[in-house]
């Protein structure tokens, strides 16, 4: 099966540290969308799909989907965040994880706000979240460790998402793609600053990622197989771009069946996807 093609059913064997095995329905992609057409032969859809549903891997299904309570054509902007830590504790995390977090919402923004000093992020989208953009927000002077959940400044598991001139300083992934997000989600013209870790899709599949002239100053910009890293996060990332991008690293490579590419990016090329130029 696909799991099989791509190794996720034996994550860390080369390194004899063996990690829980992919197993069906840890990773399924979920794309709402609107039907526009019909006909014996398939379905016409409002937005494409970044993903194929092939049959010998299973094939996908089409279903009916009623989203009770979601919030639409909201907006938050213009305003300064900042999360109160005990002075002296540069690595105090008993205090605010989180700036703006979007869930079960769709056609709506988030614009020109400044996150201080907060553990994890400056806004996050979870997979409730469609159609929002994130614009000209920054997340600065981050306190808490350095690892795990935190200082993940930018970052949507969601779907038709957009984060554009954005800035981070000192993040650990500063803007990136959880597990699954189903996409097309696109970063432009963001920039990171005194990184941690690399920027771009941390694992478990997530498809139709877009960064366009993003630059990371000191850390990798990655689409590819992060094997044992971040606990097992494997294939990271199919039919993604990196388009005039900037960093010391450019991760790509082709999964199983999909494609990662970059054009037109600055970076010592990693990978067996599209090199950086």
């Amino acid at each position: 099966d696909l799991i099989a093609e791509i190794a996720g059913d034996s994550l860390g064997y080369y390194a004899d540290y063996t990690l829980p095995a992919w197993k069906s329905g840890d990773f399924d992609l979920r794309f709402h969308r609107r039907v526009v057409e019909a006909d014996p032969d398939g379905i016409t859809v409002d937005v494409p799909l970044p993903q194929s549903f092939d049959r010998q891997w299973g094939g996908g299904t089409v279903r009916k989907s009623i989203r009770d309570g979601i919030i639409r054509n909201f907006a938050v902007e213009n305003l300064c965040l900042e999360s109160e830590y005990e002075a002296g504790r540069p690595k105090d995390e008993d205090h605010r994880w989180i700036a703006i977090s979007v869930d079960n919402a769709r056609d709506g923004w988030v614009r020109r706000v400044d996150a201080r000093h907060f553990v994890s992020s400056a806004v996050v989208l979870f997979e409730g979240a469609s159609r929002i953009s994130v614009e000209e927000c920054r997340s600065l002077s981050p306190v808490g460790e350095i690892g795990g959940y935190r200082r993940l400044a930018f970052q949507t598991f969601g779907e038709q998402t957009l984060f554009i001139n954005c800035y981070s300083e000192q993040g650990y992934h500063d803007f990136s793609v959880g597990k699954s997000a189903a996409g097309p989600n696109a970063f432009i013209q963001c920039y990171a600053s005194d990184s941690y870790g690399f920027s771009g899709a941390l694992g478990g599949w997530s498809c139709g990622t877009l960064f366009d002239r993003v630059t990371v100053e000191n850390a990798p910009i990655k689409f590819t197989n992060l094997e044992l890293d971040l606990q097992g996060g494997g294939w990271s990332s199919a039919n993604s771009l990196c388009w005039m991008c900037r960093a010391p690293q450019i991760h790509v490579a082709d999964p199983p069946g999909a494609h990662n590419w970059a054009y037109g990016s600055r970076g010592q090329a990693y990978g067996g996807g599209s090199p950086a130029q």
